[in-house]
Order: structure tokens, then sequence, then C-alpha cells
């Protein structure tokens, strides 16, 4: 599953401050955009992207 988000750096900080990981990223796209590859603290996989 994916998420798009309008501010990834704030999105990753409320993952890991609620006690997620990030696995991968945050990672250029190609064709603009940014994405990170995290898991809840139950260990849900998901990801999150911006095109900012």
């Amino acid at each position: 599953m994916h998420v798009d988000t309008m501010d990834l750096d704030a999105s990753v900080a409320r993952i890991t401050a609620a006690g997620g990981k990030v696995l991968n990223g945050p990672m250029e796209v190609p064709g603009g955009g940014r994405m990170v590859q995290a898991s809840d603290p139950r260990g849900g996989f998901f990801a999150l992207f911006s095109k900012a």
C-alpha cells in the first residue's frame, strides 16, 4: 500500500515518533517526487510518496 503526502519529511518524523521504522529512503523517484518505505510498530509495511 502507498499513501500520498504533501510533506514527506514531516510524515517520516511522525512515523518514527509513533514507533514506526523507516526501511528504505527517502529516495528520489524517476519522473519526479520522493518516496519512503516504512513499517508501523506492529510490522505492517507501507510506502509514502510525495510529488514535491
